[in-house]
């Protein structure tokens, strides 16, 4: 028993908390009464005066550090030991906790990312997801995210005939798809509608393609074509269609090409305007003869600028804004003022700061520089945007564009995209390429549903084909002849934009048809239409 006199220094008081003699005992520290003035300089209790084998027993030391080891020790008490090999957990499913120096340390739990998406937490269960990085950024420049992985775009440049389409492919191929009874798909003469490489072609720089030819320049500076031959078009020497490409004679270092409908146009880095094919309206030189089955040289034309093509007419942008023009002039194609047969060189009357050029099938338009459109020749089904039928013999500006970065003429029809990437088509509707759902002519632009974010369009026959940044292809207006890109489905016309097959990434969109879609979903070889 374990008795305590605590004695005050100046009141000689003695307390008594246990008589040796009641049996009383003091189990711990805390059961001890001690009274004591704070002056009377009596030694208050230890727990090191406690019988360390009762010190511990009743004794909580957990101190709330998940980080520590607590214990009581005889003898001293609670002690805190530091140990950073133990667990601990701030409560979060997405943090990995572990002990450092002492206090619980939570690291952001790392979910897998690609280069398309960004691995995510779930912040209640835990679990990793991926969510879509915003655009292509990731993928750097002229790639796509497709699945996860970074691929290259379907198409850098594109451009349309009058019912089939090639594209130019990072790595420098050409692709085709859709009528190919001249060869004009560079394989054989089966209409397509799945893209496929243009056989023996090797590494190309630039592309054109004109009604059932196309012709493209190589990295070696030559000419190369393939499709219809028999007026010459391909300037090989011979009068045949051609399933492979075949090189143009005499010409080097190619700047720029045209193809028209049968005859084809390029200008060499030097300066030098060659031309080759048919030439009933001197679109290929000038003199009667009515064909040519290799290039020759235009002796009045120098340094004009890059050229482009109709079907029967040529135009050039001069550096100084000015468009010159030659060939068929018999509904004004070439914007001189008036209309008469043909022209050997032609300035479009009051055009000065021109951009771009497009040509169509009988009419012409101009991209201005600050951002405004105009149109010249026949007008008979609105082509020329200013909201009438009649023709016009020199430039009409185009009604409500004003902020257009890129134009196209074909055969009845034009379209243009604006700054933010939409299109807008005017001209001959009757197959759905102006995007028109009622399927009538449009004097006036009206936009294209669906297509966003594009940076070039191309107009051909009774079609139209627009792509994105990125590759992305979109085609609307008759399928005929597989011209929109979907496999193996045909159908008459839809004014809806299809997405070209393997052009798109799976994952966007959801059906949404204007005409029937057989079998297949979205975003594939036979299903491509995007909401």
């Amino acid at each position: 028993d374990l008795v305590a006199d605590t004695t005050a220094a100046d009141a000689g008081t003695t307390v008594d908390t246990a008589a040796a003699d009641a049996g009383t005992t003091v189990d711990a520290a805390a059961d001890i009464a001690v009274d004591a003035a704070p002056d009377s300089g009596t030694d208050t209790l230890a727990a090191a005066d406690i019988a360390p084998a009762k010190l511990c027993e009743k004794l909580s030391c957990d101190d709330g550090n998940p980080c520590t080891d607590d214990a009581c020790l005889p003898a001293v008490g609670c002690t805190a030991t530091t140990n950073d090999a133990l667990p601990c957990s701030d409560g979060d499913p997405c943090t990995l906790n572990m002990c450092a120096l002492g206090t619980c340390a939570a690291t952001p739990k790392t979910c897998p990312s690609d280069a398309c998406a960004t691995g995510v937490c779930d912040s209640k269960s835990g679990a990793c997801a991926k969510q879509a990085k915003a655009g292509n950024a990731p993928c750097g420049d002229a790639q796509r995210c497709d699945a996860g992985v970074c691929k290259k775009p379907f198409a850098t440049a594109l451009d349309a005939g009058s019912r089939h389409n090639c594209v130019l492919r990072a790595g420098g191929t050409v692709w085709c798809w859709g009528r190919g009874s001249s060869g004009q798909l560079g394989r054989n003469t089966t209409d397509v509608g799945l893209a496929a490489a243009v056989v023996g072609l090797g590494s190309v720089r630039r592309l054109s393609v004109g009604n059932n030819h196309a012709c493209a320049a190589t990295a070696a500076g030559t000419l190369a074509c393939w499709g219809q031959g028999n007026y010459g078009a391909l300037g090989d020497g011979a009068k045949v269609n051609r399933l492979k490409p075949v090189v143009a004679k005499g010409l080097v270092d190619v700047a720029s090409i045209g193809t028209g409908a049968i005859h084809t146009c390029a200008s060499a880095h030097d300066g030098a305007v060659l031309c080759t094919g048919r030439n009933q309206f001197r679109q290929v030189a000038v003199g009667p003869t009515t064909q040519f089955n290799v290039p020759v040289a235009h002796p009045d034309f120098v340094h004009l600028g890059s050229i482009t093509s109709g079907w029967h007419t040529n135009c050039a942008v001069h550096q100084s804004g000015r468009v010159l023009c030659w060939g068929r002039n018999a509904d004004g194609e070439t914007g001189r003022g008036y209309a008469a047969g043909y022209a050997y060189r032609a300035w479009v009357k009051g055009l000065t700061d021109a951009v771009t050029v497009a040509l169509g099938g009988y009419h012409g338009c101009a991209l201005r520089k600050a951002g405004g459109v105009v149109c010249w020749g026949r007008g008979s089904s609105g082509q020329l945007g200013y909201g009438g039928t009649g023709a016009r013999h020199s430039p009409v500006a185009v009604s409500a564009i004003n902020n257009a970065i890129a134009v196209s003429a074909g055969a009845y029809h034009t379209c243009a995209v604006l700054k933010g990437g939409s299109v807008h088509c005017w001209g001959l509707g009757k197959h759905g390429q102006t995007g028109l759902k009622s399927y009538k002519s449009a004097l006036k632009p009206v936009k294209v549903q669906v297509v966003k974010g594009a940076v070039a369009v191309h107009a051909g026959l009774e079609h139209t084909c627009a792509h994105d940044a990125v590759g992305r292809t979109w085609c609307w207006g008759s399928n005929q002849y597989l011209q929109l890109g979907i496999a193996k489905k045909k159908w008459s016309s839809t004014h809806y934009p299809q997405a070209v097959a393997g052009s798109a990434p799976a994952q966007l969109g959801s059906c949404k048809f204007d005409k029937d879609c057989v079998g297949g979903a979205c975003w594939t070889s036979t299903c491509n239409a995007p909401t």
